[in-house]
């Protein structure tokens, strides 16, 4: 069979499901009040790997799922709060991530976090208020296992986004990339080369977070972008 023929309704399934939800949200007699959001799954999966979650692809971005390159980590994200969140609204620049859920939603409903609260997010209910902004905190990540798929997607272990830059590396400090993210949005210029300075903050400061981390099992792959090349027989 066409493998087109199997991503069709799959492909119309994923665009059925928000609209889906909308339709019953409206069907409520509350729904002018009720808040919707919307967020996909991070990357597509490699085909060959994973059939059921292969559908789709990464547009401009360099990666795929379990990649720390944007392909892998970035997704759009959809919100609906009548009178607070703008309608009709696009926002390029401003980054949120899933540990802001928390304190942003807190913020909006009026309710205070708990005093001793520590989380990895920050309050980002400006953003859907309309205001762009920056982030106040770096954004991390950490992936401790291999990654299926072209070369070109193994990303390294660990990656920190702080403002406009993206800094990849692997704890002990191999495979150093720093891309700005704005200006290449595919990662393909690594900059590191030329700002070391800036590549020796970021890398402390993701090596640092990541010893906070609780330890568990690595892939010997993990962050190796390996090629087997032919070579002579001995």
């Amino acid at each position: 069979m066409d493998l087109r023929e199997l991503q069709r309704p799959l492909k119309q399934r994923y665009r059925a499901e928000p609209a889906t939800a909308l339709i019953t949200l409206r069907a409520s007699s509350s729904q002018q009040d009720s808040p919707l959001s919307c967020a996909v799954d991070i990357g597509r999966a490699v085909y060959e790997a994973q059939a059921h979650s292969g559908v789709g692809g990464p547009g401009p971005f360099r990666g795929r799922k379990r990649s720390l390159y944007e392909g892998g980590i970035r997704t759009p994200f959809l919100a609906r709060l009548p009178g607070v969140v703008p309608a009709g609204r696009v926002d390029d620049e401003s980054i949120l991530s899933g540990a802001d859920l928390l304190p942003t939603v807190c913020k909006l409903a009026g309710v205070s976090l708990p005093a001793d609260y520590v989380g990895d997010g920050e309050d980002r209910s400006g953003v859907l208020r309309g205001e762009r902004s920056p982030r106040a905190r770096p954004l991390y990540w950490e992936w401790r296992f291999g990654i299926a798929g072209p070369v070109l997607n193994r990303s390294p272990r660990l990656a920190v986004r702080d403002g406009r830059w993206k800094l990849l590396l692997n704890p002990d400090r191999s495979r150093v990339e720093l891309y700005d993210i704005p200006a290449d949005p595919s990662e393909l210029n690594n900059l590191a080369a030329s700002h070391p300075e800036l590549v020796d903050r970021l890398a402390r400061a993701a090596i640092g977070w990541q010893a906070t981390l609780p330890k568990g099992p690595v892939d010997p792959s993990a962050g190796k972008n390996d090629y087997p090349w032919p070579r002579e027989r001995p």
